[in-house]
């Protein structure tokens, strides 16, 4: 007996782990999102990469400095041989001699970093002046873009040093200016704390410099080349920070930035951390440059913070130890100016499903300037119901808190996108529900039935919602709006006998039967439903939400998949069908070639909805 009752238990499992294979439409395995810190810059162009590479110098320097009879003297002689070679120039430096000092500089102080960092702090402070020409007039010259290179090299490093300089200190001396004494002369560095799109460096945690970060797991690596250096700034996530933030992820939040150095004046230098996010290119020595700026590196190292993993099937099976992390979740500071794109995942899933469209997105820099993207996280394995209100519950807490006047421009112009089990929670975000979720569960009104009053409310959370007004165009990819066949089959029903709860999340207290309550209910009742459930064809309570009347302020857009090439009409996804995902109300309807589990990261799907967000722009 006890060895029938385990072999059926590892039959539910195994039926579970093929269900969720089928579910999340798995396609082989790839690498985990993530990054690599190397100890050498991580760059594609060959000419770069020499001129970058700390171990050696390249041909170029090595035969100016072979000709100027300074090579042995390298580098344990770093400081003089710069001065020299400055000092033998009969006129102003021009970009070659400038690209060999700069790399003389870097490469020597690449060489003391560990040791003695102030003094490399000084090399790099000074690479990057005498580099500066290249970054004020960028041009296309070879020599230019090896000078440029290593300007932006130099802003990094110092970026980079002047952070764990100040780091230790009190806060009341972090903003004393840094006195250096370079080969070139002594230099007073200072660093922007204050201005438009200009980040602190005292509200990090932590600065990486984005030319050494391999990047994991990622078909695009979105990057635009300009001035100064990419970094990405990390906060963690602390009791005082989530005072202010209550969205902020447990992984804490990273942003693109890009830090660039000036020269104001003799014997000042002025470093600045700007965001990319917000700003792509700044005024420097009198001349407008666009920013350089890695936008993936922010998103790959989040990836690679994540505490648990398969935490979105982890979630669906055992969806009561994970309610407490359920919540929207911010990419970045909230910007009142920016609107917000809600990105709600599907069964079995976490928001990481999100992270290639939101890195492909902010690549737009229309789009990177006019949204922010914002993720929901809850555990699937709950009933559609439960999810809506959920999600219902925690957008409200969101606008509550950045506008609870309901006067921000930005926060009356959301973009709701659900993806699969998602997109049914989003769906009753838009739609008025009058007593048709109620019907299917009791014969008369809710007051009308005796049962406790707090149990009451409950339930009323559940069958009762209106359109948020705050939505205003809505993007369903593959929604099951009126269930999946693969949801019937055999596999299906018992892995849905895995998915276990206590009835008490649905409701706190007892619900004693009653003669109101529906066939529906009773079966409810003896064993509580959830998502797989839900998702069986032609379910009630989805054929009841995709009837629900759509707020004629809400535009809807639907994307699908198509597997095959059979009719459209009846077609699937190999999970939804084409006569469940359909939906009459939506004014476009993208078919994209995929299978079910490829849909958010398909370039057709991000193109689509990179169009949309435009269109959005439009009004």
């Amino acid at each position: 007996m006890g060895s029938m009752r385990m072999n059926h238990a590892i039959g539910l499992v195994g039926a579970s782990a093929c269900l969720v294979a089928v579910m999340s439409g798995m396609t082989g395995c790839q690498s985990s999102p993530g990054v690599v810190e190397k100890s050498k810059p991580v760059v594609g162009d060959r000419v770069i990469s020499d001129v970058l590479n700390p171990k050696k110098l390249s041909k170029g320097t090595r035969e100016r400095l072979e000709k100027a009879g300074l090579a042995r003297e390298f580098p344990r002689k770093a400081d003089e041989i710069v001065l020299r070679m400055t000092e033998q120039s009969d006129s102003e430096l021009d970009n070659s001699e400038r690209t060999a000092i700069a790399e003389i500089l870097c490469d020597s102080a690449a060489s003391i970093e560990e040791s003695t960092p102030f003094h490399a702090l000084e090399r790099y402070l000074t690479a990057a002046r005498i580099a500066l020409p290249a970054a004020v007039h960028p041009s296309s010259r070879p020599d230019d873009d090896d000078l440029l290179s290593l300007y932006n090299h130099a802003c990094g490093h110092v970026a980079e040093l002047v952070f764990l300089h100040r780091s230790p200190l009190p806060p009341e001396q972090r903003r004393a200016p840094i006195v250096t004494s370079g080969p070139l002369g002594d230099l007073q560095l200072s660093v922007a704390e204050t201005g438009d799109d200009v980040v602190n460096p005292a509200t990090l945690d932590e600065l990486k410099i984005a030319e050494y970060l391999e990047i994991k797991g990622f078909q695009r690596h979105e990057v635009e080349y300009g001035v100064g250096a990419a970094v990405v700034g990390h906060q963690n996530q602390t009791p005082e920070r989530l005072e202010h933030n209550p969205f902020m992820p447990e992984v804490g939040m990273a942003l693109p930035l890009n830090a660039v150095l000036n020269f104001p004046s003799d014997g000042t230098a002025r470093l600045s951390l700007y965001d990319t996010l917000m700003v792509d290119s700044v005024v420097l020595e009198g001349n407008r440059v666009n920013l350089d700026t890695d936008l993936t590196a922010p998103l790959a190292l989040l990836a690679g913070l994540l505490p648990v993993k398969h935490l979105g099937i982890k979630s669906m099976l055992r969806p009561a130890d994970y309610l407490g992390q359920s919540g929207l979740f911010q990419l970045e500071p909230f910007r009142p100016g920016k609107i917000p794109v809600i990105l709600v995942h599907g069964l079995s899933k976490s928001p990481t499903a999100w992270v290639p469209a939101v890195n492909a997105l902010r690549a737009d820099p229309e789009i990177r300037e006019n949204f922010q993207f914002v993720l929901f996280r809850y555990p699937s394995g709950l009933p559609a119901t439960y999810c809506g209100e959920m999600l219902r519950h925690h957008l409200k807490s969101f606008q509550d808190y950045y506008d609870p006047d309901r006067k921000v421009p930005a926060m009356q112009q959301i973009v709701l996108v659900g993806k699969s089990f998602g997109g049914v929670t989003s769906s009753q975000q838009i739609r008025e529900s009058g007593e048709s979720i109620r019907e299917l569960f009791s014969t008369k009104p809710l007051d009308e039935v005796i049962i406790p009053e707090e149990e009451r409310d409950a339930l009323k959370g559940l069958m009762y919602f209106s359109p948020n007004p705050g939505i205003r165009r809505t993007v369903f990819m593959g929604t099951p709006h009126r269930g999946t066949d693969v949801a019937d089959t055999k596999m299906a029903h018992l892995a849905s006998r895995v998915i276990r709860y206590p009835f008490s999340v649905i409701v706190a207290g007892e619900i004693p039967e009653n003669e109101a309550m529906t066939p529906l209910a009773r079966t409810y009742l003896a064993d509580p439903p959830n998502s797989v459930v839900d998702l069986q064809a032609h379910n009630p309570v989805l054929e009841a939400i995709v009837n629900l009347p759509i707020s004629p302020r809400v535009t809807v857009h639907s994307i699908v998949g198509k597997h095959g090439d059979g009719p459209l009409e009846t077609s699937n996804d190999k999970m939804v069908p084409y006569w469940s995902s359909h939906i009459d109300q939506a004014v476009s309807e993208l078919v994209v070639p995929c299978i079910h589990g490829e849909l958010e990261s398909h370039p057709k799907s991000i193109a689509e909805l990179q169009r949309i967000l435009h269109l959005h722009l439009e009004g």
